[in-house]
């Protein structure tokens, strides 16, 4: 076998400095480096940075240890074009993420055979959706291949990442399933190094002999899946950061296909304030609709004790405006007392972000979107009415200044758009935009014209699916001047791109998705058109008849919920063809007007949810969707 070429490839949204972090006298750069070097001789070691200029500490950490360096600079063509002829030399090409210190040489050597002996052009590890395993495989011509057909792309395009990401996209994919390893034993992929603390937790699950941690060690814990719970949660009561083991014991019981769980959702998202300030055109919801609704108070707040178990926090999900709860700050604030460790977010019209509040969120809110919809004053008051264009914008000038005079990266701003026929022509001015208020990235997505609410106030006929020329032209002009501005942008596939996929429901040129573990990892506690509160633990835009009260939500309440007969069916189906909304989550795109297959499935399998609701005594539970 030939010399292997590894990519250490550090993603803009992670926190790259940790691989500078020190764990017993080796940071945590040297602890990957030497793991990778285990593997076929893997001499050929790149660091990708975006931003190298910014990460000086880092590059030069990095070839003081004979890594070199790969970052977007005028020699980013060169660079590429090194990479490719040396790929072209070598055994296999590795890729793997910044936050993956825990590489095992032995399963990357089984990835490096399956390769050649499936004559494949990538291999993943089960489990995780293309592109975003922490570590996989690449053939080297076809990662050759990709670049030198990608080259322009990375050469003039800011998201350099999605550049890059092209590079690996189709082919013939090969998975390495563990149970090839080690007959049935199935290894949670949970071992990914994101911060120093996650090593003093391995230490914790295996012990102090982390530096020769191989893979018949985890092999050894996790054989016995009732003793693996038992071990995982008993450490997780008794941890410094309980949220980390509860990461890796909910990952560990979604691969294990448990139903009822021990561990608690990873990702929170809770709608704070069920009334808007605003009247979004393509919302189905009016604020004179929701003004009798009871917003959650800080005591309310205070109940979920068991937030200590989370990694993240959105304080919003589905109707309303989180800024405009009078309590808005206390809870902010006391979330992050309680729990220092929550990565908090937040999504917002902006008519509501006053300075006040963004003196507070500097620097301490992890993420911030400001769904803005237009870049014309006059097109703003037509979609969001009562949006005040002038005041929002202001509010977003002074938090990113503000962010800039604090020398802060936090929050990380987006600004959102949801593109339709009255807002497509102003594309390239909102990437004009978003670039001169200091946004980090700018997020475009198609308008969904029909949901199981019924079909928005704008009507069907705003559909971009109706105005595919119109769409396409605007999206190329988007993307271009993304480029001249030097600006990260999200863009949708052209509706002339016929290479797509579906994820999440809708054209990604992504995929195609694996397995989803949403129903284990994520929870939202949100509010639907009837002012009742329900759990979802789905994107996929249905209510799942979880319906919950504030005051009950603390640990043993919540445990009763997450554990009810409807999540606990929901789990056990998820995957398969028992679960019609798996199917057209990774089949339907929804944003399509002509789609009416949702309102089928809410009529079929959420009658199904409703009959188990009621007989769990959750009370008389009323079919939530309104055919057209």
């Amino acid at each position: 076998m030939n010399a292997t070429t590894v990519i250490i490839q550090c993603e803009p949204s992670q926190q790259w400095e940790l691989l500078l972090e020190q764990e017993r006298g080796q940071t945590l750069l040297t602890y990957l480096i030497a793991r990778l070097r285990q593997i076929h001789g893997a001499d050929r070691i790149y660091l990708f940075l975006e931003d190298a200029g910014r990460r000086k500490a880092l590059v030069k950490e990095a070839k003081r240890q004979g890594v070199r360096l790969l970052h977007w600079a005028p020699s980013a063509i060169l660079a590429w074009l090194s990479l490719a002829w040396r790929s072209l030399r070598t055994g296999a090409v590795v890729r793997v993420s910044e936050s993956s210190a825990f590489v095992d040489p032995e399963i990357t050597n089984r990835m490096i055979e399956l390769l050649e002996s499936e004559s494949a052009d990538c291999v993943y590890a089960a489990g995780f959706p293309e592109g975003t395993t922490p570590i996989h495989v690449i053939s080297p011509k076809y990662v050759a291949r990709r670049i030198l057909r990608n080259l322009n792309t990375i050469a003039h395009g800011p998201d350099f990442i999605s550049a890059v990401r092209r590079v690996v996209k189709g082919g013939k994919t090969a998975y390495l399933r563990f149970a090839s390893l080690y007959r049935t034993v199935r290894i949670p992929q949970s071992f990914v190094v994101r911060a120093p603390e996650d090593l003093a937790v391995l230490r914790e699950l295996f012990g102090e002999t982390l530096g020769e941690l191989r893979l018949q060690d985890v092999v050894n814990l996790y054989g016995d899946v009732e003793r693996t719970i038992r071990h995982l949660a008993d450490r997780r009561g008794r941890s410094m950061a309980p949220y980390r083991i509860n990461a890796i014991l909910n990952r560990y019981e979604a691969e294990t296909g448990r139903t009822a769980l021990q561990s608690f959702p990873v990702s929170v998202g809770f709608n704070i304030m069920p009334i808007c300030d605003v009247d979004c055109k393509f919302c189905s919801f009016s604020p004179q609709e929701m003004d009798n609704r009871d917003r959650v108070t800080l005591e309310e707040f205070k109940r979920l004790d068991w937030l200590k178990y989370a990694s993240e926090v959105a304080l919003w999900g589905g109707v309303g405006e989180s800024l405009i709860n009078p309590e808005f700050l206390a809870i902010f604030n006391y979330a992050l007392d309680q729990f220092p460790h929550l990565k908090i977010s937040l999504s917002t019209i902006g008519k509501s972000l006053r300075p006040e509040i963004s003196d507070q969120l500097v620097g301490r809110l992890s993420f911030l979107n400001v769904s803005l919809n237009a870049a014309r004053k006059e097109t703003h008051a037509k979609i969001v009415k009562a949006g005040r264009f002038d005041r929002v914008v202001d509010n977003i000038r002074y938090l990113t200044d503000l962010r800039k005079t604090r020398s802060s990266t936090l929050p990380r701003v987006h600004l959102s758009m949801v593109v339709m026929r009255e807002n497509v022509e102003e594309l390239p001015e909102f990437i004009d935009l978003a670039a001169d208020l200091g946004a980090d990235q700018a997020v475009v997505s198609h308008y969904l014209a029909t949901t199981i609410e019924g079909t928005r106030k704008a009507g069907e006929e705003s559909s971009l699916y109706h105005h595919r020329e119109l769409a396409d032209a605007m999206l190329v002009k988007a993307q271009e001047r993304a480029v001249a501005r030097g600006l990260n942008v999200i863009l949708p596939p052209l509706f002339s791109t016929t290479d797509c996929n579906v994820l999440f429901g809708a054209r990604s040129e992504f995929g195609p998705s694996g397995d989803c573990f949403l129903p284990w990892s994520t929870c939202h506690l949100s509010v639907d058109e009837r002012g009742r509160r329900q759990m979802l633990f789905c994107c996929s835009g249905m209510y799942l008849r979880t319906f919950y009260d504030v005051s009950q939500m603390d640990e043993a309440g919540f445990v009763k919920l997450w554990n009810g007969p409807i999540p606990q069916h929901f789990r056990g189906t998820t995957n398969s063809a028992g679960n019609p909304l798996c199917t057209f989550c990774k089949t339907e795109d929804r944003f399509d007007p002509t789609n009416k297959k949702i309102y089928d499935i809410d009529q079929t399998f959420g009658q199904t949810l409703e009959a188990m609701g009621n007989q769990a005594g959750q009370g008389p539970l009323l079919t939530l969707a309104k055919r057209v």
